[in-house]
């Protein structure tokens, strides 16, 4: 409890604004090894995307290729 951040955190921090596309945000913490990522709008902290939070966005969007594709008769 009596430990400073600075001792802990990593640096430099990385962030991206909330428009940044899903793709480019995965291919960032994957490059960089992190698994959370600020979301930084107009200078203000939006929100932390986390590694979690990538694997739904891609698991909710295969899910949705199949549905589309089953539509069609692809498999």
């Amino acid at each position: 409890e009596k430990i400073p951040l600075r001792e802990i955190m990593t640096t430099p921090l990385t962030s991206v604004p909330s428009d940044t596309p899903m793709e480019k945000v995965a291919n960032l913490m994957a490059k960089k090894g992190i698994r959370r990522l600020l979301v930084i709008d107009e200078g203000k902290l939006s929100g932390i995307i986390t590694s979690r939070d990538i694997l739904k966005f891609f698991s909710d969007y295969v899910s949705d290729m199949v549905e589309i594709a089953s539509k069609f008769g692809i498999r």
